[in-house]
């Protein structure tokens, strides 16, 4: 179980001072992020609402992405696991920081994530869900830790500006689709323990 974060990360810290942070908390997740803002750092206590509640945090903010600029999400330090559809849809994420406290990434995490361009994995991931980051239109290449075991179904899929990927050598399989449609990924080095 997670404990809730009573003071943001030293990531948060670091950039707390600038203009264009904003902290996403209980009181105000329902909110429209301010039009300046270009770093999104979430709280911990907020991403342990209820699965339904959550993926509001971002539902007000997809509706007119052309009046705000793309942002980088920073996620507490303190999360094991980025539930099922947690930013399904968030259009306006350019890149997500993760720490390396995540051992998992839940079924459609990233899901149409159609402006995401980075996203570094973290070391200790084990998981990655089916669909996690489907559709993420912008992604160009992703490092997949040697830590992770499980790669979902279409995790990857439909990705069409992806063009290097890098497998964990730990895998035994690769599920069925997990980089169906990337059409610039050219090449892709098997790992010898796939079999299947």
């Amino acid at each position: 179980n997670m404990n809730i974060l009573n003071n943001t990360s030293t990531a948060s810290k670091s950039t707390a001072t600038s203009s264009s942070f904003h902290t996403i908390t209980t009181a105000n997740y329902r909110q429209r992020l301010p039009r300046d803002v270009s770093d999104v750092y979430i709280r911990e206590n907020v991403l342990q609402l209820p699965n339904k509640r959550y993926k509001v945090i971002f539902q007000a903010y997809n509706e007119d992405v052309s009046s705000n600029n793309t942002v980088n999400v920073i996620l507490p330090e303190s999360i094991t696991e980025i539930q099922d559809e947690a930013f399904q849809y968030c259009k306006l994420i350019k890149s997500v920081t993760i720490p390396n406290c995540v051992t998992k990434i839940g079924r459609y995490a990233f899901n149409h994530c159609v402006n995401l361009e980075f996203i570094k994995l973290p070391d200790n991931l084990q998981e990655i869900g089916d669909s996690a980051f489907h559709r993420c239109e912008k992604l160009r290449g992703v490092v997949i830790p040697d830590s992770v075991t499980t790669l979902g179904q279409y995790a990857f899929g439909g990705c069409g500006y992806l063009e290097s990927v890098t497998l964990s050598k730990s895998l035994t399989s690769i599920s069925r689709y997990a980089f169906h449609g990337c059409n610039k990924l050219q090449s892709i080095n098997i790992p010898e323990g796939v079999t299947s």
